[in-house]
């Protein structure tokens, strides 16, 4: 191993945290969300817009791994009419598994120094880049190219680590009862 090898910790994924994302991938708007994540509650939250057939609406995203239950509440930003999708969602939330990822050095994202690590799958055409901050190794970027989907760009910007407040992951009342019932949902485990 080359020294600076041996002498740079691996990333961790915060257990806890929120973040203003930059999304960016192509073939899609550029968009921001505000994303909220607590392991401890094992759910996670994104808000930001969304143009869906050439209408803007607001999008909150809630998905709680416990209950296995996605929802989405679309509000449209002209009319104030609001939506609600209830899915079932028998899967964990996904966080980056940093098992196969190797230090190449550091590089700027914009002005802030970062570590960067790469992930090159065996026998696959994906490729990632993790990008953490040299100091506070709060994520700063994620680059993902995989020839079976879209490459997509994740910034992370005014990261705040730690608890999350539990209320964030609850639908208001008048949300939920526009959505239908959890328990009428069918979940299906591969």
């Amino acid at each position: 191993k080359q020294w600076y090898q041996r002498r740079v910790r691996g990333p961790v994924w915060p257990s806890a945290f929120s973040s203003t994302l930059l999304i960016a991938s192509p073939g899609n708007p550029t968009h921001y969300d505000r994303y909220f994540y607590d392991s401890n509650l094992n759910a996670e939250r994104a808000d930001g817009t969304r143009r869906i057939n050439g209408v803007t609406y607001y999008r909150e995203f809630i998905k709680n791994a416990t209950d296995k239950v996605e929802y989405e509440v679309l509000t449209n930003v002209q009319t104030d009419e609001t939506t609600c999708f209830v899915r079932a969602s028998p899967t964990p939330i996904q966080v980056p598994n940093f098992a196969n990822f190797t230090f190449v050095g550091k590089a700027l994202v914009g002005v802030q120094t970062t570590y960067l690590w790469i992930d090159q799958a065996r026998n696959s055409s994906s490729f990632f880049q993790y990008f953490d901050d040299v100091t506070t190794r709060f994520p700063v970027r994620i680059d993902g190219f995989d020839a079976n989907r879209q490459e997509t760009q994740l910034t992370f910007r005014e990261t705040d680590v730690g608890a999350q407040d539990p209320n964030l992951f609850i639908l208001p009342p008048a949300l939920k009862a526009l959505c239908p019932p959890p328990s009428q949902l069918k979940v299906h485990h591969n």
